[in-house]
């Protein structure tokens, strides 16, 4: 497998599964998150930073101040700012130092130009007569957390004073209390947790490449080589818990600097090897160990931080050692290879607990595999117990409640191993009891393997491949060559087992060519067309082809394929039959086809030979007989080459023919396209014409609209010439309206007065009327009372009234 950035699943499940060294969201191994002073810097965008230094620069006085056009290539944006500064830079140096500090875009990334004029760095800024207050543009691709990146070496640099002045008391047991205060105090390393948090929080993997690169070029790079070597000269069980974290952190950040190609050339300049496997070998990974990561150290046992220091130490230095290994880097793949105690590491890392092996697991298995890129390691890494670890670790892999393994882990992992143990067999001529376990295995896999699944998991992973050319080896390994046919003979089950290492190694491409990045990669190293060479190199029928066409297929689908040029095709064909691809790769096509040359130049001379031959026995009268015995001679004694022409003429044959098909396949298609093209051109035609007839009647109906939009104008301005008299009697209206309204309140007033006035004399009315009721009721009595007395008196009462 390839290498994966330090480490690279997120860790948000639950703590069962978080047992692996895996981290936060951002997939590092915070070795020291949760000590009292961690750190987490969440990286800020450009104008973010902008405006907080602008704010820092209030109180200065500005006296030189560029208009700067910030202009990325990597999204096209722009933006208009203002590079003010309180000093007068004397060399474009200058210029681009303050523009990395004030605009977070690395040196290495900026191209400065004035004008038509691109600036130099080792120019003067009056050789180029930059006045204040001009405007230049500056072209990058993406920023960098430029703060963190520097702050970082700025610790490195604080640190390695420090150690190296304390040293010699490190060495000391126990340490004094002075000292262990000075290292919590001196020793932060927390910082080396910013650097990681501020690194996997980048919004793309050019901001991370950027990161890295601005780090390994502040020096960075060269501070952690420096640092490291110190550390090592102290025996690890000596060393304060603080040191132990700080190498820890140190191995974390190498792996996480040399995890891309283009930080590969810089890697192999600075980093030291031999650093990285003296931590390796300084402590050993016990089998059956729990691997998860420290937590605080000032709340948990000591040796339970200490184990869990000692196996992420081993992790890490295996994940920086699987990335390098990637490079161009021989011996030290050889003297790994071949050093017991290292197998026994990668042994251990294999022997974790099921419910905590994954990273472990996986990480030795990149490692292996980087290994394995070497043919000559092979010896070494093809002995039993290393295979069985290997088996043995594949077949604990199905999910149980004892691990708490998911689908997408178990495949994973099965897939890992099957391409690390096919990378492996491959290349050996001899069948054990092993190899015919592992032809189960493979068989059992590749029916269940399912390329999309695998990748969506490669994704959550965050696997990064740096190198294809020994995948595509095995897929193009010379499964009949002469070689490999006397090793084995005519065995079918090392043939079945030959082709299903091809076939895993052809899954391998249906994963990793589903990601855009990889497809673009392939392309990039040119290995594109031997991929689409596939189908026509493999057995027909099998598998492997079967996987192969689909595989082309599914390229055809997410990108426009162009088919391999004759002498892809040719080199395509050697490899899968005689050669093998490293040599296909390296040497030129008449170098390999030079061997034929000798053979058919042996023939010549053989054939003139004959003729000379018969010559001379025609001249001796002894032609018939002599000339059979002659030919069963040399018959006899170049039987052997005979058989090698015959074989090389079949060999150029089938090439012949298998070209001709290809070409006869392109010329159909080409035909069908052409046939596609002129139907589709007919079709077209058709369809302007009716657009054309279209138009016609568009412009017809438009220079109808147009009259009718005159007569509406007039209409409209008849209209508005009625409105305005209308709005003039409406005012006139609303005059009136407003003195009639004012004539209402008047007689509203006086109603008002009137009605109260009525209610007045109402009410007189109604004191008049009760008395005269009052009256009329008196008069009532006062008849009475004179009816009464005239009876007494017997008086008339008209006259007594």
């Amino acid at each position: 497998m390839g290498n994966r950035e330090s480490p690279a699943r997120k860790n948000e499940q639950s703590e069962k599964n978080s047992a692996t060294a895996h981290s936060d969201d951002n997939g590092a191994i915070a070795v020291a998150a949760s000590l009292p002073k961690a750190v987490g810097l969440p990286s800020a965008d450009n104008d973010q930073v902008a405006s907080i230094k602008s704010k820092k620069m209030e109180g200065k006085k500005i006296i030189y101040s560029l208009n700067v056009t910030l202009s990325c290539t990597e999204d096209g944006s722009k933006r208009e700012r203002e590079l003010g500064l309180t000093w007068v830079p004397g060399t474009i140096a200058d210029l681009q130092d303050e523009v990395q500090d004030q605009f977070n875009i690395p040196v290495f990334d900026q191209k400065l130009t004035f004008g038509p004029t691109t600036l130099s760095s080792k120019e003067s800024i009056q050789s180029y007569s930059l006045r204040n207050g001009d405007s230049i543009m500056v072209e990058y691709t993406t920023e960098a957390n430029v703060a963190v990146m520097l702050e970082t070496v700025t610790f490195l640099q604080k640190t390695l004073t420090f150690l190296e002045s304390v040293e010699p008391q490190l060495h000391l047991f126990p340490i004094s209390p002075e000292l262990q205060a000075s290292l919590q105090t001196e020793i932060d390393v927390t910082q080396l947790d910013a650097f990681r948090h501020a690194y996997h929080s980048a919004k793309s993997p050019k901001r991370q490449i950027a990161d890295a690169l601005l780090c390994i070029k502040a020096g960075g790079l060269n501070l952690l080589q420096r640092l490291h070597s110190a550390i090592l000269r102290i025996p690890f069980k000596l060393m304060p818990l603080h040191v132990q974290l700080l190498e820890f952190g140190m191995c974390q950040m190498m792996w996480t600097l040399s995890a891309h190609t283009e930080t590969e050339a810089a890697v192999l300049k600075e980093l030291k090897l031999d650093n990285i496997v003296q931590s390796l070998f300084r402590v050993t990974l016990l089998p059956n160990a729990i691997i998860s990561p420290p937590r605080n150290p000032y709340t948990e046992p000591l040796g339970d931080i200490q184990l869990k220091v000692t196996n992420n130490l081993i992790i890490t230095s295996t994940g920086c050692l699987s990335c390098v290994l990637e490079y161009e880097s021989p011996n030290i793949q050889i003297d790994l290879a071949s050093n017991p105690k290292f197998l026994e590491q990668i042994e251990g890392a294999l022997q974790s607990l099921p419910a905590s092996f994954r990273l472990s697991y996986l990480l030795a298995m990149s490692l292996l595999t980087a290994l394995t890129y070497n043919l000559d390691t092979h010896r070494y890494l093809c002995k039993p117990h290393v295979i069985q670890s290997i088996i043995r670790t594949w077949k604990n892999a199905d999910p149980t409640p004892e691990n708490n393994a998911t689908r997408g882990e178990s495949i994973y992992l099965k897939y890992s191993a099957a391409l690390q143990i096919s990378m492996l067999c491959a290349s050996r001529n001899s069948l054990t009891a092993q190899y015919l376990q592992i032809n189960e295995l493979l068989e059992q896999f590749l029916c269940e393997a399912d390329a999309n699944e695998i990748h969506t998991y490669e994704v959550e992973l965050g696997f990064v491949l740096n190198k294809y050319i020994p995948y595509l080896r095995v897929a193009y390994m010379p499964y009949h060559a002469k070689k490999t046919v006397q090793a084995c003979g005519s065995d079918p089950r090392y043939r079945n087992l030959q082709m299903m290492c091809i076939e895993t190694h052809v899954l391998f491409f249906q994963v990793i060519l589903i990601g855009e990045r990889e497809r673009k990669r392939m392309v990039d190293q040119g290995l594109m067309d031997y991929v689409i060479c596939l189908p026509s190199v493999l057995p027909v029928g099998s598998r492997a082809q079967q996987r192969a066409k689909d595989l082309v297929t599914m390229l055809g689908k997410e990108m426009h394929l162009q088919p391999p040029s004759l002498n892809t095709m040719a080199r395509a064909r050697l490899a899968a039959t005689h050669f093998g691809l490293d040599r296909v790769l390296k040497a030129p096509v008449q170098e390999l086809l030079s061997h034929y040359g000798l053979v058919l130049h042996r023939l010549f001379h053989i054939a003139l030979f004959l003729l000379l031959q018969i010559l001379v026995l025609y001249l001796s009268h002894l032609v018939l007989f002599h000339l059979v015995l002659y030919l069963l001679v040399l018959v006899v004694c170049h039987l052997g080459l005979v058989l090698d022409v015959a074989k090389v003429v079949l060999d150029v044959a089938k090439v012949v023919l298998d070209l001709g098909k290809v070409v006869l396949d392109v010329a159909k298609v080409v035909l069908d396209v052409v046939k596609v093209v002129l139907d589709v051109a007919k079709v077209v035609l058709d369809v302007a014409k009716v657009v054309l007839d279209v138009v016609k009647v568009v412009l017809d109906v438009a220079k109808v609209v147009l009259d009718v939009g005159k007569v509406v104008l007039d209409v409209a301005k008849v209209v508005l010439d009625v409105a305005k008299l209308v709005l003039d009697v409406a005012k006139v209206v609303l005059d009136v309206a407003k003195v009639v309204l004012d004539v209402a309140k008047v007689v509203l007033d006086v109603g008002k007065v009137v009605l109260d006035v009525v209610k007045v004399v109402l009410d007189v009315a109604k004191v008049v009327l009760d008395m005269g009721k009052v009256v009329l009721d008196v008069g009532k009595v006062v008849l009475d009372g004179v009816q009464h007395c005239h009876h007494h008196r017997h008086l008339p009462v008209t006259t007594a009234f």
